[in-house]
């Protein structure tokens, strides 16, 4: 006797169908969590190994590395100078080769080659150790990578060389661990450099560095760390606000920003908005920091605004609760 094949029926592969993508919708958010805490803990290290290099550059050098400094006084732009915290490391990153090749003498945008290499050419590659894995890399001027990790200049705007001290918007500044060069001051003008020891508030309740995101739309300069006025970040803002970065009007794109959760407006001291931007991050809920004590640890975008202030000054001593 001939067994006639048994197979599925019609409902039967849609009722199999349906639970395998019951199954998938449920799997797939475990697997974009472990996928994010994979990178979140990638980039929690890369913030520890910025911490240690600050900590070796401090060994050697008896200072913790400028965080912008204008570089020769001749230079027309000396936010192009190169003389910023991002190749004062290098050595200290085992990126020693690369800051070997580099031309002193010459702003980074330089492509005048020395045994085949120039500035230009060093600051387009892309340095794994300065991405966070969370955020999507980015080339907005001139073939060179935007980065994730800037260094604390205070609690107020980013023109802070260390002489100029008037609040801002109600805000007391308090010195920080980092400066960048004001331009349009005089090129010859010194850009402090402190000591670890100068942090009297405590290395484990001072920020070295945070996150900061990349721009992504037109020319936004987020996270060009090579360009003097975005070496750093400010804590005027709390991590990942809503408020929006003040950046040069001609690199502001705010409406292709605004909806990937990265407002910005032009800078205008006139208007009350110099150049400032807050700690932002793609991890959910908050931002990695490093502390100076080199450890690195996540902080909540819920933090009280006036303990992530105090986090970013170094000599205001206040004493720093849980966060």
């Amino acid at each position: 006797m001939v067994r006639s094949k048994q197979g599925f029926t019609l409902v039967e592969l849609l009722v199999v169908i349906a639970i395998i993508g019951i199954l998938v919708a449920l799997l797939l958010p475990a697997v974009q969590a472990a996928r994010e805490a994979a990178r979140r803990s990638q980039c929690v290290n890369n913030m520890k190994q910025l911490g240690l290099a600050m900590h070796n550059y401090h060994d050697t050098f008896k200072t913790l590395p400028p965080g912008h400094s204008p570089g020769m006084p001749t230079w027309t732009d000396q936010n192009q100078s190169g003389y910023v915290w991002v190749r004062f490391i290098m050595p200290f990153i085992e990126l020693g080769n690369m800051a070997d090749q580099w031309q002193t003498d010459r702003m980074y945008a330089d492509g005048a080659k020395v045994n085949g290499v120039a500035n230009i050419d060093l600051i387009r590659t892309e340095i794994e150790a300065y991405k966070c894995p969370s955020d999507t890399t980015t080339k907005t001027w001139n073939n060179v990578p935007n980065y994730n990790y800037a260094v604390n200049l205070g609690n107020t705007d980013t023109g802070r060389n260390g002489t100029t001290s008037a609040p801002f918007n109600g805000v007391v500044w308090g010195r920080a661990p980092f400066h960048a060069y004001a331009q349009g001051a005089a090129s010859s003008a010194a850009v402090p450099v402190y000591r670890l020891a100068d942090l009297t508030d405590g290395t484990s309740s001072t920020l070295l560095l945070a996150e900061v995101r990349a721009g992504q739309v037109g020319q936004d300069l987020r996270g060009l760390t090579w360009y003097g006025p975005h070496v750093g970040f400010t804590t005027f803002y709390g991590p990942n606000t809503t408020s929006p970065d003040s950046l040069a009007s001609g690199f502001c794109n705010n409406a292709g920003n605004a909806p990937l959760k990265l407002p910005c407006v032009g800078a205008s001291t006139a208007a009350g908005t110099p150049t400032l931007f807050a700690s932002r991050s793609r991890h959910p809920g908050g931002v990695i920091v490093g502390l100076g004590d080199a450890s690195s640890r996540f902080v909540s975008q819920t933090i009280d605004i006036t303990t992530w202030r105090n986090l970013s000054t170094m000599q205001d001593g206040q004493v720093i609760g849980d966060y």
